[in-house]
């Protein structure tokens, strides 16, 4: 155990991104199932004249939509890394908090520029995601209650965008200082290298 969290060596059978996210889901619900029975526990006991099986449903739900964004983000973090040669040994996972690492290599170093794309990828894609869902449920008139769920979807991927210290966007604001123009490429970058893999069937 480390002073912050716990690092879990990633397992050499998920090698690809639908695997990945498969481990990394099990990685989440296994640390953080105790965080998840606490919310539950204590907002029902906040508000003790909702507290039925509905409500204690639908406070899970919202919680495993929290876990969800945070897989798929470090999904796309590990299936673009893989598509630029680089290796992703293991995650570390800081109980009770929101806070899930991926580690990369450091024998292997990656251009700037691929690394800056890696960071981008992980919060962009469940954001366009969000936004995704957002215009299929204003034009087709779905529930409301939808756009709450897209709020929680959401709010870990913005938060990683902030330039806060240890956050993407922190690692992401940092490189384009040191390459002002790299800003313009990367949404470039990102199509080129999807549609190249997708193409050579390494996706």
């Amino acid at each position: 155990m480390l002073k912050r969290g716990f690092i879990v060596e990633l397992p050499k059978w998920a090698n690809n991104g639908i695997k990945f996210f498969f481990w990394i889901t099990f990685i989440i619900h296994r640390f953080h199932y105790p965080s998840i029975l606490l919310a539950t526990g204590f907002s029902a006991i906040i508000a003790y004249y909702y507290m039925d099986w509905i409500y204690i449903l639908f406070v899970f739900s919202l919680i495993e939509t929290l876990y969800l964004s945070i897989a798929l983000h470090e999904t796309f973090h590990m299936t673009y890394a893989k598509m630029l040669e680089g290796t992703i040994e293991s995650v570390t996972v800081i109980p009770y908090t929101l806070e899930i690492r991926t580690n990369f290599n450091s024998e292997k170093s990656l251009p700037i520029e691929d690394f800056c794309v890696i960071l981008f990828v992980g919060p962009i894609f469940p954001l366009l995601f969000s936004l995704t869902i957002s215009l299929i449920t204003y034009f087709y008139e779905l529930s409301s209650c939808i756009y709450l769920y897209v709020v929680f979807f959401s709010i870990i991927n913005i938060l990683s965008l902030l330039p806060l210290k240890g956050n993407d966007g922190w690692e992401i604001l940092n490189i384009i200082k040191k390459k002002p123009g790299i800003l313009k490429l990367l949404p470039i970058s990102i199509i080129y290298i999807f549609v190249k893999k997708f193409i050579e069937g390494e996706f």
